[in-house]
């Protein structure tokens, strides 16, 4: 499961949640800020995995 997965869950499957990001959420087109930011994206994947995976 990549990392996508995790965020599609979060803010659901038909969301475009996560702004100014390509693959892997590298900031596009390069230098651009992504919202939001990785630490939050990081962040929402933990809590994802805490509540889902116990």
């Amino acid at each position: 499961m990549d990392s996508s997965c995790c965020i599609n869950i979060a803010f659901g499957a038909n969301n475009n949640a996560v702004a100014n990001a390509g693959h892997g959420y590298r900031p596009t087109p390069e230098g651009a800020e992504i919202k939001p930011s990785k630490d939050e994206i990081d962040a929402m994947e933990l809590a994802w995995f805490r509540e889902y995976l116990r």
